[in-house]
């Protein structure tokens, strides 16, 4: 909000590299962004199941790269039966994957494509592009689920384009609660039938989810041993479990989990409890929850690497203040303790009365 008015903003950071049309029609991206908190403020995906979402089950993988290319071919389709056969090949495979999924990773898969997936579509009106960029075997990242939404939201809304011209109407008038839904109340009245993966593409699509998931697992390891062994002053920040950490904000953009309870923020994280308050900006700081879920059930342990410095440490009433580059904390009821070049700061519970 800047004098509250919700406000759409671009922080081109200096960005010469894009043309202006390219970034004005990121800007309208954003400014649907607006209409979208004022007018459909359901059309919303909790982030939180970003954390959660089964990325390393190499059944539902497949299905979901089958479901991407089953689309991908549907925007692709030279006449309306095919594109309604391959879009209906599309919802059939999502619905036998939905059936093995929680309500919390299918809600935001539908609340992604609507929030992220059409202020895509409406990005690439702008730019004249007319549809999302789909890969061939629908090969997104096993760990890539928000990108896939922005891509597979946008291929949905042109595909209804052709098959349903007045689908936004019906959208917003309330027909459907997803994009998905709307596209099968559509294709509930044409003929779709005839097109199928062979079992060689089934076979082929299960093998690869499961070599990539293999992958995945190395690189997490090999994310968080980069990390750790980055040279220079470090901070750890300890909390007691009767003062844990809470996250006010993160960036679902730039994190990667890398256990069941650690997360690498790459850009942005906030957390706080009662006494204390830490920021990182545009600094990798690694997070440790108690689980299950690695945020959201309070962070017991941040750890920041790679400071160019040490940080900065200054006493104030009740507690102390760290500041460092892209570095800033408050704490209450702080033990400090250096360990070499690693300033370890240790919250505790508060003596009872």
């Amino acid at each position: 909000e800047i004098g509250g008015a919700l406000t759409a903003t671009l922080l081109s950071g200096g960005d010469t590299t894009r043309a202006p049309a390219r970034l004005a029609a990121v800007l309208v991206h954003e400014a649907f962004h607006v209409y979208q908190r004022q007018h459909h403020p359901a059309w919303q995906a909790n982030e939180v199941e970003l954390f959660v979402y089964p990325v390393e089950d190499a059944g539902l993988l497949a299905a979901r790269r089958l479901e991407t290319e089953a689309l991908r071919r549907a925007l692709g389709a030279s006449d309306d039966r095919a594109r309604a056969c391959w879009a209906g090949r599309a919802l059939a495979i999502r619905q036998a994957r939905y059936a093995g999924m929680s309500d919390g990773s299918i809600g935001y898969e539908r609340g992604s494509e609507l929030i992220e997936g059409l202020a895509r579509y409406i990005e690439n009106r702008v730019t004249g592009e007319g549809q999302a960029a789909l890969p061939e075997g629908g090969t997104f990242a096993a760990d890539d689920v928000r990108a896939r939404a922005y891509a597979v939201g946008a291929a949905f809304a042109t595909v209804l384009d052709a098959l349903a011209p007045d689908w936004r109407a019906r959208l917003v008038q309330g027909a459907a609660t997803s994009l998905d839904d709307l596209l099968g109340q559509v294709l509930a009245v044409r003929e779709a039938a005839g097109c199928a993966f062979s079992a060689d593409e089934r076979s082929a699509a299960r093998s690869r989810a499961e070599s990539d998931i293999a992958e995945l697992v190395d690189q997490r390891v090999a994310l968080r041993r980069e990390f750790l062994a980055v040279a220079g002053p470090r901070l750890v920040i300890e909390a007691a479990d009767d003062v844990l950490l809470w996250p006010e904000v993160f960036d679902p953009s730039n994190v990667h989990r890398l256990s069941a309870t650690e997360v690498l923020h790459t850009r942005w994280l906030v957390l706080s409890n009662a006494g204390s308050r830490l920021e990182v900006l545009d600094r990798s700081a690694l997070s440790e929850g108690v689980g299950p879920h690695p945020l959201f059930n309070g962070v017991r342990r941040l750890t920041v690497t790679g400071l160019p410095g040490e940080p900065v440490v200054r006493e104030v009433e009740g507690g102390v203040v760290i500041e460092a580059p892209g570095f800033a904390g408050s704490f209450a009821g702080a033990r400090l303790e250096r360990d070499g070049t690693t300033l370890v700061v240790r919250l505790v519970a508060a003596p009872s009365d």
